[in-house]
C-alpha cells in the first residue's frame, strides 16, 4: 500500500533550525520524518494517549518533553538546569 503525502508549509527559519539541530547532533533522518514523528507524538498527547513506544521523554501533566529536552528553572533567584534522559528529568 503506497503512502499518499501532502505538503504543510512551515517557516523557512523553523525548517533551518530543525536542519541545523539534526546536523549538530549527527541525526541523519530526513526532516520530514522528524516532523511527522513530532506531529504523531503531539496528537497522542493531545488525545491523552501515551506517545508511540519509540518516542521517549517525560510527561508532565499535559506537556510532553521529548528525550533530550533541556530545561532551565529559576527559584528564588537561583537557576537550575536539567535534561530529559529517557523518561526522567536529570
Amino acid at each position: 500500500m503506497s503512502r499518499k503525502l501532502v505538503s504543510v508549509q512551515i517557516s523557512s527559519a523553523l525548517f533551518l533550525e530543525l536542519e541545523n539541530y539534526l546536523q549538530e547532533f549527527g541525526d541523519e533522518r530526513d526532516p520530514a520524518e522528524v516532523v511527522e514523528s513530532a506531529l504523531a507524538s503531539w496528537l497522542c498527547v493531545a488525545r491523552g494517549e501515551a506517545p508511540e513506544a519509540e518516542v521517549r521523554g517525560y510527561q508532565w501533566k499535559r506537556l510532553f518533553l521529548p528525550e533530550g529536552t533541556e530545561l532551565k528553572m529559576s527559584y528564588r533567584g537561583l537557576n537550575a538546569f536539567a535534561k530529559v534522559a529517557g523518561d526522567a528529568v536529570v
